[in-house]
Formats: structure tokens, sequence, C-alpha cells
């Protein structure tokens, strides 16, 4: 019994922790741990004393209705999906899926109480980055002409990221759930629970009706003079936010390809590395990794059995 406290006080001491903005993404752990290894009870206890304690530490409500939404029902479901030895990536998908869902339900709250004007705060903050961008360079040196073209570069950064926020954040978040899933797994077998494991990169298969994600937002934008869809900001920001999720999946199936043939030629781990980190540095290089990603639906270039999906 002296375990289960001792166990139930670290993990709530964990979350709180880890309220902590920049790793606020990792207050899942704690609570699928709780779920995974405690069951429900201790989970959602978890959850609401974790919540009234940061309430009552900073004493402001809505802090405790985020860790509530945006960590604890998300954490629940990876829990449970996790201890009923669900497929890994819908795990992860449906864990995102729900993490996004919270996260816009707690958005909507917040604006009609007045409490957040999301829009022009992600606003700000991308203004902000690209200000710190630029005078970063100027005090590095950078010549005035120099400057003036990287002032111009970066407002239509700036008008670009301002369309396809939602995107960034979907894919944010993904990767957050992404990196809770790793830990999760690793501290559960750790602990003696058989969690499944990610399947090899070079395994990663879109499934096939993904490909309609880049044809329909992709046509409706073409059609642009006959729909006037760019005269519809928000229809215009959610094709584009569609179509770079989308890219982003075929981006990572690009690199499986790559991942598929390094691992074909029994290449060390020394040229992936350096591969990677080349594709990392080059936008250009992403591009053609979804490219890749994209036309291996029609040319199959591992000759994967096509019925098999991610999973």
């Amino acid at each position: 019994m002296a375990y289960s406290y001792r166990l139930l006080t670290v993990l709530i001491l964990a979350s709180i922790v880890l309220f902590w903005p920049p790793l606020t993404f990792l207050a899942l752990i704690p609570l699928v741990l709780l779920y995974c290894l405690k069951g429900t009870r201790y989970a959602v206890g978890g959850m609401v004393f974790a919540a009234l304690a940061i309430w009552l530490l900073s004493g402001i409500n809505f802090i405790s209705l985020i860790f509530l939404l945006v960590a604890g029902i998300p954490a629940l479901a990876m829990g449970i999906l996790i201890k009923k030895d669900t497929k890994v990536w819908p795990v992860i998908i449906l864990s995102t899926t729900l993490l996004l869902g919270c996260l816009v339900l707690l958005i909507v709250i917040l604006e009609q109480v007045g409490q957040l004007n999301f829009s022009l705060e992600m606003q700000q903050i991308l203004r902000d980055s690209l200000d710190k961008a630029y005078q970063f360079y100027k005090n590095r040196g950078v010549g005035p002409e120099e400057l003036s073209l990287i002032k111009r570069n970066s407002w239509r950064i700036l008008g670009i990221l301002e369309l396809i926020w939602p995107s960034l954040l979907a894919i944010s978040i993904w990767f957050a759930v992404y990196i809770d899933y790793l830990i999760v797994s690793k501290l559960l077998r750790r602990l003696g629970i058989t969690v499944r494991s990610l399947p090899a990169l070079r395994q990663w298969q879109c499934p096939d009706w993904l490909v309609w994600g880049v044809i329909v937002p992709s046509g409706l934008l073409v059609s642009d003079k006959i729909l006037k869809v760019a005269q519809q900001y928000w229809l215009y920001s959610g094709l584009l936010s569609i179509l770079v999720v989308v890219g982003f999946a075929y981006f990572i199936q690009g690199l499986s390809i790559a991942n598929y043939y390094f691992h074909k030629a029994k290449a060390g781990k020394l040229p992936q590395v350096l591969f990677y980190f080349l594709v990392a540095l080059n936008r250009d290089l992403w591009f053609v990794m979804a490219l890749f990603g994209l036309l291996d639906f029609w040319i199959n270039f591992r000759k994967i059995n096509k019925t098999v999906a991610i999973s």
C-alpha cells in the first residue's frame, strides 16, 4: 500500500512540475503511467489532484482546466488504447486527434470568456520569432542590402505562416504525442508491461485514401478564379493547412523509402544520419521527399503489399 501511495505522489508531482510551459506536452506521460500501472481511479485522481494543486499554486482557474482537458483526457485515451493492445499508429493518431480537439475546445472557451484572442496571439508569436531572427542577423554584422532582403522574405514567410498555422499546430501536437508514446512505452517495458513497439520507419505506408487529401484541396485551389477561394480566408487557410498536413505524412513516407534502400544496401548509421541531417537543413529536400512519398502511391518504390496500411 505504501508503494502505491509513493507511486501516486511521484507521478502527481511529476505532472505538476511538467506543467512548466516548455515541457507541457510531457504532462501526458505520468498520467498514462498511472492508468496503465494502477487503473482508472488512480489516473482520474491524479488528474483532479494535479489540476487542483496547479490552480491553488497559480491562482488561475483556467490553468486547471487546461490540465484536465489538454493533458488529462488524451492521456486517459492513450492509456486505454495501450491497455487494449491497440496498434501503435492508431494509438498515436487517435490521441493526437483528441488532444487537438481538446485544445480547440479550450481555445473556444477562453475566447468566449474574453481571456484569449488566439489568432492575435499566434500572429504576435510569429512576428516576435521573425523579429528575433532579424535581430540575430543584424547583430552578426550582416550588410544593409542583405538585411533588407531578409526583412522582405520574413514578411512573406509571416504571411504564409499566418495562413497555415492550423496545420503547423496539428503537426506539432502529433510530434509531441509521438515522443510521449516513445517514452511511455520504454518506461512500461522496464516495469514489466508489454507494449507494442513502433514499426520500422521503412515500413511506413500511408493509407491509399490519403491521396484525396492532395487531389481535392489542390483542385479547389487551382480553380480559384471560378470559386474565389482566395477571397474566403478560412476556406483558403483550411485548404492550405490540409495540404501541409497531408504533405507531412507523405514526407515521412518519402523518408521511409530512403530508409528502406539504406536498409537494403546495409548502409551503416553514419550515412543515414548525414542524409537525414542534410534533409533537415535543406527545405527543397522536404518537397522532394514529400513528392517521392506521394509518387509511391502509383509507383510503389518498395514493392510493398498495398493492402498493408499504417499499423
